[in-house]
């Protein structure tokens, strides 16, 4: 599942929720009561997995798929604060199953610099799209499960594929830096799973939770170089401490740095 809380209503009732199950929904009641988006029966029934706004145009884009078992048709596009989307030519899954980049949009964020710029973890790495989603490129060149991205406040990228997390200053291609180190209490780098990734508002602070194949928390880690050295401050595989269930996520305490940082 995932949930965006719409930028354009001050009172935090509007928000977008995307149904691994089918559809999109939207309340306007703080999530009280919620009624689906039923633009087309395409878009009624599609696995919705990701969802981003542009902080300074009335952009929204959804991204699809999940698994094997529920599988997407790429990302849709609205240009109307959510009343009605398109989806992007480019990102229309070619074939039916896993082997397609686009079958599965795990994340989507869009710069909060320039609206133009959207970024993409797709089931076969990054994406990056300089035009608005017209056209897409791999910054990375990792064709490997990118389970998260997350862009901070100074322009600053992480992509997490395959349980590495890949960081660069400004996200363009070729200067992303592969940030998961061998050290004792770093992120180690050698475990394929699901990363997530989140900044705070300080875009030095950067918090990561892994969780291995099976599902099962492997660690979570906190950073406050952007990566350069990571401490562990979460440990999996135990009784005390093993909350995940159907889903990672991860986020931070918003506006401060360095408060709280939140599993789901």
């Amino acid at each position: 599942y995932t949930l965006l809380i719409d930028k354009n209503d001050p009172t935090g009732s509007t928000i977008w929720a995307g149904a691994v199950g089918g559809g999109l929904w939207k309340s306007t009641t703080g999530g009280a009561t919620w009624t689906k988006h039923t633009q087309s029966d395409a878009l009624e029934n599609m696995s919705v997995s990701s969802i981003a706004q542009s902080s300074t145009t009335n952009d929204i884009y959804f991204g699809t798929g999940t698994t094997s078992d529920f599988l997407g048709g790429g990302i849709w596009k609205s240009t109307d604060n959510g009343s009605t989307f398109s989806r992007l030519a480019n990102t229309i899954p070619v074939s039916n199953s896993l082997s397609d980049p686009w079958a599965v949009v795990n994340a989507i964020v869009v710069s909060p610099s320039n609206s133009n710029r959207i970024y993409a973890a797709t089931w076969s790495g990054a994406k990056l799209s300089d035009d608005g989603g017209v056209t897409w490129s791999d910054p990375i060149g990792v064709a490997l499960n990118a389970s998260d991205v997350e862009a901070a406040s100074d322009g600053t990228v992480a992509f997490a594929i395959n349980g590495k997390c890949y960081i660069s200053p400004n996200g363009n291609s070729g200067t992303y830096v592969d940030q998961s180190n061998a050290a004792p209490g770093d992120l180690p780098g050698t475990i394929p799973g699901d990363l997530q990734i989140a900044f705070s508002a300080d875009p030095n602070y950067v918090y990561a939770s892994l969780a291995n194949v099976t599902g099962e928390l492997f660690g979570v880690y906190k950073s406050t170089d952007k990566g350069d050295n990571w401490t562990q401050i979460g440990t999996g595989g135990s009784a005390l401490f093993d909350p995940l269930d159907y889903s990672n996520a991860l986020t931070v305490y918003p506006g401060v740095a360095n408060k709280n940082v939140i599993l789901l």
